[in-house]
């Protein structure tokens, strides 16, 4: 169940009137709009899933907060707590995937949301969401890099096209925009001045290799080949899966427990950890 975003209504929380929020629903072709605050029955279908989770996934869990003091009376709630917050993303995600959606909705005339989509969706079609490459141009980190014969140069990995190095024939050596996505370092997305261009890594063993996958390996060979500056692709590609085999790669990959790292983390990763690895 996935499409395109046609409008997005968010309240007017600083987050949500921002530049770069702004730009990313832009990017992704999107209506902006944001309903008074204050006037929550303006956002009647958020509002009221809300409510749907308050009463039925929050109660089987301690440590509830209600809604507010009187409902939570003398409930001692630090002292039930009994999640982490980092199990929160996936237990929403699971319930909402696998409950919500199948279950009848008195709002569908008792259909479950799963069928209802379904059969709309083969009925009118649905656009296809933004693809990687797209996902990486609107949402990735916004770094800045050197461009030079080698390509541009990030988190240790070296990106090249005759794309980039025609571009370098116009401007000579130079500082380019670039956006880099944690999920996949296989690729990045570089400014040309009118668009983004995907680039792709010179080493075909990142390809499709998470950000903290990659860093996991490196410090990993650091340790063990501390004396050698350059290590064989084959022991790379062997550490990488090593260290994918015993992480929780699917959901870091699809974002439910992982946070991805701010650019300026990332700069600092750069020149601390990335070793191995050159054109």
């Amino acid at each position: 169940m996935a499409g395109a975003f046609g409008l997005i209504s968010p309240d007017a929380g600083s987050s949500f009137i921002e530049e770069q929020f702004r730009a990313c629903t832009a990017d992704l072709k999107a209506v902006y709009e944001n309903a008074p605050a204050g006037l929550s029955h303006l956002r009647g279908h958020i509002e009221r899933l809300f409510g749907t989770m308050h009463t039925c996934l929050i109660p089987h869990f301690t440590g509830r907060t209600f809604c507010n003091v009187v409902d939570k009376g003398e409930y001692e709630s630090e002292n039930r707590a009994s999640l982490f917050s980092s199990q929160l993303p996936e237990i929403f995600v699971r319930w909402v995937v696998d409950v919500y959606h199948h279950s009848e909705h008195a709002g569908l005339g008792g259909e479950t949301p799963y069928h209802a989509w379904q059969r709309l969706t083969a009925q009118y079609g649905v656009d296809a969401p933004p693809n990687a490459h797209q996902r990486r141009e609107i949402f990735g980190l916004d770094v800045e890099r050197s461009l030079d014969q080698r390509g541009v140069r990030v988190a240790g990995i070296y990106y090249q096209s005759p794309e980039i190095q025609s571009l370098r024939g116009e401007v000579g050596d130079t500082r380019v925009r670039v956006r880099f996505d944690p999920a996949d370092v296989g690729h990045v997305s570089v400014w040309t001045g009118q668009a983004w261009q995907t680039v792709p890594s010179v080493r075909d063993i990142v390809r499709g290799i998470t950000l903290d996958h990659w860093l996991a390996a490196v410090r990993d060979l650091k340790r063990r080949h501390a004396a050698n500056a350059r290590t064989s692709e084959h022991i790379v590609l062997a550490a990488i899966r090593a260290i994918a085999a015993i992480s929780d790669g699917a959901k870091c990959r699809a974002s439910i427990t992982a946070t991805r790292p701010m650019a300026v983390e990332l700069d600092r990763t750069e020149t601390g950890s990335c070793w191995g690895l050159t054109s």
